[in-house]
């Protein structure tokens, strides 16, 4: 990913901004939040 943005629903702001991430093929990520 590459300057991505999430949000839970599009008329609501973005939870995450600008994020940048490489993921290897085999590997497991989890993004958790409170």
């Amino acid at each position: 990913f590459q300057d991505a943005c999430i949000k839970y629903r599009k008329d609501l702001p973005n939870i995450i901004t600008n994020l940048n991430l490489t993921v290897e093929p085999g590997q497991w990520i989890g993004i958790v939040g409170g």
